[in-house]
């Protein structure tokens, strides 16, 4: 081979690409836009999310503080003496994400004062009617626990006196959430 052959060779490499070269810088380029494609999808879903579940939240935050002044302002509407406080304990069913079934609670709240002639009922019912969108769907069930004087909580209160405190919980059951049966938790003190 001689010197003549060896620089056509080398001019000919200068002027152009070769078509495995071209194929691999296109293959290269086409795995750089996947996976910018993918990070871009994962960040989007994410975002998506985050915003769905800070929602949520905030809509849980907003009914827990209602069902908290419904039941203050009812137990200190006037004289609170012959007040009655029960609770209707029942679990609903409901199937999470890997088709088992859970009871959740379902409870339903009465408050009674004869004195000033007022009945208050606070269920899953009357709290669904105060959301709109997906957290009506969401929402599946409602929980009351009340700290008795001695300082331990219970299921159920009937009759005398008052709870020192009254522990409520929604239950939700959402699809964005890792846990599929999520708390959100108030103690109202009733006095």
């Amino acid at each position: 081979m001689g010197r003549r052959t060896i620089n056509r060779i080398a001019r000919k490499r200068a002027a152009g690409m070769t078509l495995i070269e071209m194929l691999v810088a296109i293959f290269l380029v086409g795995i750089a836009l996947t996976l910018t494609l993918y990070t871009l999808l994962k960040v989007n879903e994410l975002w998506n999310r985050t915003r769905h579940v800070a929602a949520l939240e905030r809509n849980a935050r907003r009914v827990l503080s209602r069902l908290s002044t419904e039941l203050r302002s009812t137990i200190a509407a006037g004289d609170s003496s012959g007040l009655e406080l029960r609770v209707s304990s029942k679990r609903t069913s409901v199937t999470d994400i890997d088709g088992d079934t859970i009871a959740v609670p379902n409870d339903t709240l009465l408050i009674h004062n004869p004195a000033e002639n007022l009945t208050k009922q606070l269920n899953l019912a009357t709290v669904k009617q105060w959301v709109a969108g997906e957290m009506k769907e969401c929402l599946t069930g409602l929980d009351f626990k009340f700290l008795d004087p001695g300082g331990g909580w219970r299921e159920d209160w009937q009759g005398g006196g008052m709870p020192e405190a009254v522990k409520i919980s929604l239950i939700i059951h959402d699809k964005y959430m890792n846990s599929y049966r999520v708390r959100f938790t108030e103690i109202s003190v009733p006095q």
